[in-house]
């Protein structure tokens, strides 16, 4: 429309221009912004923690699966098995 101001689809930038929205994050991001401002971390490096935290999980996991996956073990076995064993009552 001619005369009309384009609206940004982020409208609090950062000072390095990534678009930072705070209704966004989950928990564990909301609370590493938290503690890590308190410690003078910038909030842009505080929210990228948890992101490289997940990523940095993610290799174990995949490893994981594929290692089970060459002994034929299947995830679904194991959860149908774990559904229908009891475990065992403690006595105290």
């Amino acid at each position: 429309m001619p005369g009309s101001t384009p609206t940004s689809a982020c409208p609090e930038r950062s000072r390095r221009g990534l678009c930072y929205r705070k209704r966004n994050r989950n928990p564990l991001e909301a609370l590493s912004v938290f503690v890590l401002g308190l410690f003078g971390v910038d909030k842009i490096a505080a929210v990228l923690f948890p992101i490289l935290l997940r990523l940095a999980q993610l290799p174990p996991i995949l490893l994981g699966y594929i290692f089970l996956n060459r002994e034929g073990v299947k995830i679904l076995d194991v959860q149908k098995s774990a559904k229908e064993t009891t475990p065992a009552s403690a006595s105290l």
